[in-house]
């Protein structure tokens, strides 16, 4: 594949109020894009937290500790939906500072097992990576 990925976090911390459900750092989120842009690392593999988006949601249903109640379904789709809005705010700073960027929500990707990650599909994340399709 030629060179390694890079993989920068953004900590959810950071990118969101954590005193206000749902809020975002928008000057925060805009800062970042700006500096990643600036920094011209490619292939970059670029992941976020879920700040006041996804943990509320998570806690709450006990998303975590692995399915055991039916209410956690609903649990899972708040969080999800949740963490999409969020991503769309980092999205539209990174393709705003000409990132091309494409999301990729790991549950589409991803099995747990006791809070670990069990298997990820990476078929996808390296074919998105690779230096014909940059």
């Amino acid at each position: 594949m030629g060179n390694k990925p890079t993989v920068l976090k953004l900590g959810g911390s950071v990118i969101t109020d954590k005193e206000k459900p749902l809020t975002p750092n928008l000057k925060a989120i805009e800062r970042l894009a700006d500096e990643i842009s600036k920094a011209k690392v490619t292939p970059l593999i670029l992941i976020h937290g879920g700040g006041s988006f996804g943990h509320p949601f998570a806690e709450q249903y006990e998303i975590a500790s692995g399915y055991f109640d039916s209410s956690q379904i609903l649990g899972f789709s708040q969080t999800h939906l949740a963490m999409t809005l969020l991503n769309s705010w980092v999205m539209e700073a990174l393709i705003t500072h000409n990132i091309a960027a494409v999301e990729v929500h790991p549950s589409s990707c991803v099995v747990t097992k006791a809070g670990r990650i069990a298997s990820m599909e990476l078929k996808p994340l390296k074919k998105m990576l690779k230096p014909e399709l940059r």
